[in-house]
Parts: structure tokens; C-alpha cells; sequence
């Protein structure tokens, strides 16, 4: 929670995400064995009926409530409720880590508001495990019987251990990147390691138990896995390259060593403790309620302050205590068992004469009424709302597409690079989707570059800041420039060309720097690097002297221009300061300093603090460019 709420202050606190799939791994496993041992078998059945039980009642709450907040700010552009139908369905399926990595989304970056329900990734990822990880476990458990049981537990801790490193390996290999990285973060395949981890840690509990008094140091052992969590929760930031190396192997391991400590006698006395305690029974609530506090708050008061933090902190627990009350007596109800009238004789139990037999279920209402919450969560919730910050991104890909549809491009004789990727950044611009028909037409975005398109500017703001370079739209020729850049670049293509008429964009959302050689390299090679290239670069990830070094060597002896970043990432002050140095020590790199020309105007940025609102924003970003270039000597 407090790493949604101020990711800057606690940089590797989505790391918390992997110490509940340890622990819950351990204590599911756990209870498993324990009822094999004592029943002679897992009743399947009834752990997931209980599972349902325990989460579907709250989790009906949160979507109902997300689903009208959607509706009830439609209207003010804030984009929350932007394909809400979608991750209802997806949440309600359990499927939304799929559904999100089908949609592209990215867990660590966003524009503009992020989705409501893209903290359900993680439960849907659990629960797509214990559909599997039961089934497995009681088929090794059957064979658990007289001398087999320390063999089949074994194999099963083994199977466990071997699948976490399975799932590990393959979070390595797919992460990170663009499309590697969120792939791997929200993939069950590949997100299930701490949780196989969890599991295979309950297993060995028995070997580790009767060996216990040959292990005198385990205390020891369990507070410094413990000191090394809280240290990753401090340092590893999400943009750490170490973590898809060993820093998720890592998290997984130290939080299997806690667990299976404090099962042996550690006992945590800080953590027992009443409010603890209060934060512990009501721990499903907080999860399903914070995450949209937080989107809702940010959105409807984007400058954050300590009140609006306060707010998103508090507030979740008061509703996570009342949806548990809310749902507790229907929840109640469900796990009755219906009421059989008829007696073995012939006379009912109330006297009446014998009947037809009556069998009535208490939760028959509720039942019903969860099946229509659901359906009104459903169809209350928008199917397309997008934000006015993801209008201007897709004005902007229209605008590259239109421009390469009408060969704008110096006779390249390709379509413009707007989408392309480092693999082929001739590609053409991706489809820009079509608004519904009932959504209206999409407002302007920037300062229009044809006589065609009215002058409409999406924020009231619409004359740039007299602090602003005053230079005149084409006084600096573009024709000359390669600007490789991410969703800041794209948003402000329209201003860009405006300013610069002739600059060639390859701009792509979540771009990185890592990207970059790769590009040059294709551009190189096909005779379209011009002789000025800019990176924009940096909002979606960190960089080092060497990534630019690798571009130099591409790019040879044409002029580079690198741009400083603004947003509360928290490797923005690491860019900017390899940024920096890197010019002090190359005076022919040239510094187009962003994060210092919207210092004073950060009220033309949107609310993600990062992407410069269409007009006045854009305009300043080309315009600070451009007097970049005029001051190196375009």
C-alpha cells in the first residue's frame, strides 16, 4: 500500500506482492498436509468452495463500487473507468494477469490513470495456481502412506523446489524489456516461484522440525531473511536490473526461510500486536479496496499532497471493515447446508401431511443476489473511456500515420517510424482504435500543423507560457533530425513537426534507452539516420553512461541530443544526473534539459506528473528542443 501511494519513498515495496505468494503458498501447503494427515485425504471439493466463499463475496463488493465510480466521473476525463467492462470480466474469471498482458498493460508504468482493477492480477495468478497446485499435491499425498510418506513428500517438496526454479528461470528469461517485462511480471508461469517456494518450504517443515534441535541457529537465520526483504523492499526499485537476474529468486528464498523459521518457534513478537492484528483479519479487504482509493484520488485531485496521501492510506481500512461486515451474514448463509423437510416417516416435522419433498436453501436469495451484483458490475462498468492523456497519445500515432500515408517523409518512401520497434523500426504505425459511436468526436490534442484541422487545444491553457523559448513554428529546419523517443515524443508529434517541419519520429510507447543502438543501428543500415540525432528517452526506465556510449559508436560523428526527464519515477534523479555528466564530459552532446523548462510549469504536465498536456505542454516541449538545437548551432 504505501508503495502505491508514494512508490518514491519505498522503492521495491511491490516486492510485498512476492512475500504474500511465499507465505501463502507456505500456509495453504501447510493446511493441506495437516488435513491429509488427520482426515486420511483432501477434500478438493471443499477447499475450493471455501476459497470461493472467502474471497467472491468482497471481491463482488469492490467491482460494484469500481463500476460506479467509473460511471459517477465519466465525464470529467480522468480515464478510470477506460475499459473497466474488460477487467470485470477478467477479474470475475480469475484470468486478469492474461487479460493483462493481453491489453499490453504495464504494472510499473502508466499514462495517465491506470486501470481500477490491475491489482487483481495477483489473485487471479492465485488462484490459477490452487486450481493446479491441490490437484498435485494430492496425488503425491495418496501415495503418503506407512513407510512411503517421507518418499512421496519428498518428491512432492522436490516437485515444488523444481518448479520454482522453473518458474524463476523463466521470469529471467523473459524480463525485462517493453513487452518481456510486463510478460514476465504478470505470466502465472512465471510469476508462481515465490509461491512454489512457499509450498515447498510446508513440505520439508516436518524433516526440519524432527531435525530441530540440530539446528541451533535457525532464529538466526530466519531474522536475517527477514532483514533481507525489508532490504529489498528498500533498495530494489523496479527498475533494478538485478531483480529478473536474482532479485525475485531472492525475495522467494529469504521469505521461505521466514516462514518455515516462525514455524519452528521464531516467534515475531512485533507483529503481535492489536492494530497488527486488526491490519492482519482485515488484510483481503485492504488489498481489494487500496489500489482504487489510490487511482480515484490521484485522478480526481492530481496534485498530490500529504492530505490526499493521508486519504489513500486511511481510507482503505474503514471499507475494508465494512465490506467484511457487509458480507458476512449472506457469507454466513452460503456455507449452510439446505434444510430437508421430509423425515424418513411419512408426517412432516411440522405436522402438516406428508408432501412433495421441500428442500430449501437458505442462500438460494443470496445466490441470486451475487449473480445479479456481478451482472450489474458487468454492464455498469465503461467499455471505452479513455482518458484525455491516452486522446493525445492516440492523436498523436494518427497524426505519424497520416503524415506516412501522404509520403511526409523526405521521399523515404516508407511509412513513418512512430510505432516502430527496435527490431524494425520501418514498421508501420500501429492501428489507432476507433472510438465507439457513441462516445462523440475525440478532442484536438496540440496546436494543428494543417489548415484543415481547427485550433482546438484539449486544456484551457492554450497559449504557451511567456517563459517559454520564443522562437517561430519551422524557424529550425527539421529535415535534418532523427528523434527517437517514447510516449512524451508521441503525444507531442503534432508541435514537434509544427516547430521542427521535416523531423522524423520514431517514437513508441514504453520505450527505453536500451533500445536505442538497436534502432540506430537498422537506420544505419537502411540510409535513414539523419544527421542530428535526438534521444528523448529515460521516463521508463534508468540508464548508464555505456547505453549512450553504445548509441555513439552507431551513430559515429552526427550530432546526439539527450533530454533530462521529469515524473515520480524513482530513477528520475539517476537519468538526469547521467544525463548531465555525461554532456559535462562531452560538450559535442548536446543537453536538451526538460526536467528544468517545465520546472516552472508543472501545471501543464497530466496527472501522471510525466506527459505534457496537449497545446501549451507540447508546445513548450518542441519549443525547448528547438531552442536546444538553435543554441548548439542547428
Amino acid at each position: 500500500m504505501a508503495y502505491h501511494v508514494d512508490p518514491g519513498r519505498l522503492p521495491g515495496g511491490y516486492l510485498g506482492v512476492d512475500v504474500f505468494f511465499g507465505i501463502s503458498g507456505f500456509l495453504i501447503t501447510h493446511l493441506l498436509v495437516a488435513e491429509h494427515r488427520t482426515e486420511g485425504r483432501i477434500a478438493l471439493g471443499g477447499f475450493w468452495r471455501r476459497r470461493a466463499l472467502r474471497l467472491l463475496p468482497e471481491l463482488l463488493l469492490v467491482l460494484a463500487a469500481c463500476a460506479a465510480t467509473a460511471r459517477l466521473t465519466a465525464g470529467r476525463g480522468t480515464g478510470i473507468g477506460d475499459g473497466l467492462r474488460g477487467d470485470t470480466l477478467a477479474s470475475l474469471a480469475f484470468v486478469d494477469n492474461w487479460w493483462q498482458i493481453h491489453q499490453g498493460a504495464d504494472y510499473f508504468h502508466h499514462f495517465g490513470s491506470p486501470p481500477l482493477l490491475q491489482h487483481l492480477w495477483s489473485l487471479s495468478v492465485e488462484e490459477q495456481f490452487y486450481l493446479v497446485w491441490p490437484l498435485l499435491l494430492a496425488a503425491f499425498l495418496r501415495l503418503a502412506r506407512g513407510r512411503r510418506r517421507p518418499v512421496a513428500t519428498a518428491a512432492a517438496a522436490l516437485l515444488a523446489a523444481g518448479g520454482a526454479a522453473v518458474s524463476l528461470g523463466r521470469m529471467h528469461t523473459l524480463g525485462p524489456g517493453i513487452t518481456g517485462g510486463s510478460r514476465a511480471y504478470f505470466g502465472t508461469d512465471s510469476h508462481c516461484g515465490a509461491l512454489l517456494a512457499g509450498c515447498a518450504a510446508a513440505l520439508v517443515l516436518p524433516a526440519l522440525a524432527r531435525g530441530a534441535d540440530r539446528l541451533p541457529h535457525r532464529g538466526c537465520a530466519a531474522v536475517l531473511a527477514a532483514f533481507a526483504v525489508l532490504a529489498g523492499f528498500a533498495v530494489l526499485g523496479p527498475g533494478n536490473g538485478v531483480m529478473y537476474g536474482w532479485g525475485f529468486a531472492a525475495v522467494a528464498a529469504a521469505t521461505a526461510v521466514v516462514c518455515a523459521g516462525c514455524a519452528l518457534g521464531v516467534r515475531p513478537r512485533l507483529l503481535d500486536t492489536a492494530p497488527l492484528r486488526l491490519v492482519g483479519r482485515h488484510s483481503y479487504g485492504l488489498y481489494l479496496w487500496h489500489w482504487p482509493v489510490v487511482v480515484t484520488a490521484n485522478a480526481l485531485w492530481p496534485e498530490t499532497s500529504a492530505t490526499v496521501r493521508a486519504v489513500e492510506l486511511l481510507a482503505p481500512l474503514p471499507l475494508a471493515v465494512a465490506g467484511r461486515r457487509l458480507v458476512r451474514r449472506p457469507t454466513a448463509l452460503l456455507r449452510q447446508r439446505p434444510d430437508r423437510t421430509r423425515p424418513r416417516g411419512g408426517v412432516r416435522r411440522d405436522g402438516a401431511p406428508h408432501g412433495r419433498t421441500s428442500l430449501r436453501h437458505p442462500a438460494l436469495p443470496v445466490l441470486a443476489g451475487a449473480v445479479a451484483l456481478a451482472a450489474a458490475a458487468v454492464l455498469a462498468s465503461p467499455a471505452w473511456a479513455p482518458s484525455a492523456l491516452e486522446t493525445q497519445l492516440r492523436a498523436g500515432a494518427k497524426y505519424e500515420a497520416t503524415l506516412a500515408g501522404k509520403g511526409g517523409d523526405a521521399g523515404a518512401g516508407v511509412p513513418d517510424g512512430s510505432y516502430g520497434t527496435a527490431a524494425d523500426p520501418a514498421a508501420p504505425p500501429a492501428p489507432v482504435p476507433a472510438p465507439p459511436a457513441d462516445a462523440g468526436p475525440a478532442p484536438q490534442t496540440s496546436a494543428p500543423s494543417t489548415p484543415s484541422a481547427p485550433s482546438t487545444p484539449s486544456e484551457p491553457s492554450a497559449q504557451a507560457p511567456s517563459e517559454a523559448p520564443s522562437l517561430a513554428p519551422g524557424s529550425v529546419d527539421g529535415g535534418d533530425i532523427t528523434m527517437i523517443g517514447d510516449s512524451i515524443t508521441l503525444g507531442s508529434a503534432e508541435d514537434l513537426h509544427r516547430v521542427l517541419p521535416g523531423i522524423r519520429l520514431y517514437a513508441q510507447v514504453g520505450r527505453m534507452m536500451e533500445e536505442a543502438p538497436d534502432i540506430c543501428a537498422q537506420l544505419l543500415a537502411q540510409h535513414r539516420l539523419r544527421g542530428t540525432v535526438v534521444l528523448a528517452l529515460g521516463t521508463n526506465a534508468t540508464f548508464g553512461p555505456d547505453d549512450v556510449d553504445r548509441v555513439r559508436a552507431v551513430v559515429g560523428d552526427r550530432r546526439l541530443v539527450l533530454t533530462t526527464v521529469r515524473g515520480p519515477f524513482p530513477w528520475q534523479d539517476g537519468v538526469n544526473s547521467t544525463v548531465r555528466a555525461y554532456h559535462a564530459r562531452h560538450p559535442e552532446v548536446l543537453l536538451d534539459d526538460w526536467y528544468t523548462t517545465v520546472a516552472s510549469h508543472l501545471d501543464l504536465l497530466w496527472i501522471d506528473h510525466v506527459h505534457p498536456r496537449g497545446g501549451a505542454g507540447t508546445s513548450l516541449f518542441a519549443s525547448g528542443l528547438a531552442a536546444t538545437l538553435t543554441a548548439g548551432g542547428s
